[in-house]
């Protein structure tokens, strides 16, 4: 018997629908929104990377962690999570110049870098 045919069904496809719109219902505060596309555009301009993330990197974190947050139980994203989640998310959408890999840099430390110099304001989170 192969391996596949023991694999149970883990969701109901009619219970897909309503998982995502959980989803998309999860709150993102506006502090947290302009971390997001603040850290984005830091990549844009970080000495060792030739390509930093798009736009579409900012919406892949943002939709990111409204998925985090709901696989977590909350209905609300937390710092934390795009601090867990950007250098997954981001890492592949930028490019290393070659000398800065030489030299040992990586795209999750660049991208620790980056969220370690873009400070949030959480004096605003509601």
């Amino acid at each position: 018997v192969h391996p596949i045919e023991s694999l149970a069904q883990v969701v109901d496809g009619n219970e897909l629908p309503r998982l995502a719109r959980r989803v998309w219902e999860v709150h993102v505060d506006e502090t947290i929104r302009d971390y997001i596309i603040r850290l984005v555009f830091a990549t844009r301009r970080h000495k060792d990377l030739i390509l930093g993330a798009s736009p579409r990197g900012s919406h892949a974190l943002y939709r990111g962690i409204q998925a985090y947050a709901a696989l977590h139980g909350r209905d609300y994203t937390l710092p934390d999570d795009v601090k867990t989640l950007a250098p997954v998310i981001l890492s592949h959408r930028c490019l290393i110049h070659p000398e800065s890999a030489l030299r040992g840099h990586t795209h999750v430390g660049i991208l620790k870098e980056i969220m370690d110099a873009t400070p949030l304001d959480i004096g605003e989170l509601e």
